[in-house]
């Protein structure tokens, strides 16, 4: 049954994408426990009615499933995409930053686009490694973990929330703004049970403050560019001003040092791991063309009037290997004159 099913809905999409005429991929590769490399393609489009569509290509082991290296990843990519008759039609593809994949794109010349939410997801993984912050994240981490295992200290949870809805609360615990807001009874809770994890300090209070602040742009950002139904490719390079100017006027409202300390990491990453977004080609072009930005969605103006002249670069040769056919005129009746011979 499940063959049969497979064979019509490849047949459908066959037919979708013979329709196609450009595609842009996102792929991912992992390595399981006996060593062997997966690969899953997943290609998206638009479709006649303008509308963002994703189809899952494959998921597969590479061609020679021990061998991660660029040539192998390429060649399992350019075999699968082969079979689906896509070879020609890609625009880009989007991976994580591993320089191995970066190097299969450049061997099998696809424009290569790194992931803007795994991007965000390192720098933020820079952010809670800082031994400034480290030891707090951990404290939170053993209160979340305590509460969800422990049924006596979730019932007095609720007794103390004066709620029917404790674990509701203790499940959103993932973010360090949930656990300011639940702070004052997660507190009342632990000092009424024996051996649980002490409380955060007013001290550390602030800090998990001043991490909230700095932190919530980033979640904002890939809330905001990771979607399946619009395009978002031209929202990258403003949303990484955004951030920008946001960290600007975060600056002087930061109560303590470690927010301090965060804070010139943060900077230091942005410049590392985000900003070289402005100097690709298809962001920068998708950001000028799309009548929401423009040149004004760019942190720095020479990049703006760099994307302008790569635009006028593909538009002229766009032109240039379009062919032209001058329009053919309408064949004259015999009622009218041939104006062409009249001057005779």
């Amino acid at each position: 049954m499940l063959p049969t099913e497979y064979e019509q809905l490849s047949l459908k999409l066959r037919a979708a994408l013979e329709t196609v005429k450009h595609v842009g991929l996102t792929t991912d590769l992992w390595t399981s426990a006996a060593n062997e490399g997966y690969i899953t393609i997943t290609c998206h489009y638009i479709t006649e009615n303008f509308k963002l569509t994703s189809a899952l290509l494959s998921t597969a082991p590479l061609i020679t499933p021990t061998n991660h290296n660029a040539q192998n990843i390429a060649d399992s990519i350019s075999s699968m995409l082969a079979k689906w008759g896509l070879l020609s039609k890609v625009v880009t593809v989007t991976t994580d930053n591993d320089t191995t994949m970066k190097k299969a794109c450049d061997i099998l010349a696809f424009k290569h686009l790194p992931c803007l939410a795994l991007t965000i997801n390192l720098l933020a993984q820079d952010i809670l490694k800082l031994a400034a912050v480290n030891g707090i994240i951990s404290k939170c981490k053993r209160i979340v973990t305590y509460f969800k295992q422990n049924t006596i200290a979730t019932a007095k949870l609720k007794e103390v929330q004066n709620t029917n809805q404790p674990l509701v609360l203790i499940q959103e615990v993932s973010t360090i703004k949930r656990i300011l807001q639940i702070n004052e009874y997660v507190t009342l809770t632990l000092l009424k049970l024996r051996n649980s994890p002490s409380p955060i300090p007013t001290e550390e209070l602030e800090v998990l403050d001043d991490l909230s602040d700095l932190l919530s742009p980033f979640q904002e950002t890939t809330l905001s560019v990771s979607t399946n139904t619009k395009v978002s490719v031209s929202l990258i390079i403003p949303v990484i001003a955004g951030i920008h100017h946001k960290m600007n006027q975060l600056n002087a409202k930061l109560r303590t040092q470690e927010g301090k300390d965060v804070y010139d990491l943060v900077k230091k990453r942005l410049v590392e791991r985000l900003d070289t977004f402005e100097t690709r080609t298809i962001p920068r072009i998708a950001t000028l063309v799309d009548p929401r930005f423009k040149k004004d969605g760019f942190l720095r103006p020479s990049n703006a009037d760099q994307a302008a002249k790569a635009l006028e670069l593909e538009l002229l040769s766009f032109k240039s290997t379009t062919p032209r056919h001058p329009p053919t005129p309408p064949e004259p009746t015999s009622n009218e004159p041939n104006f062409r011979f009249s001057f005779l």
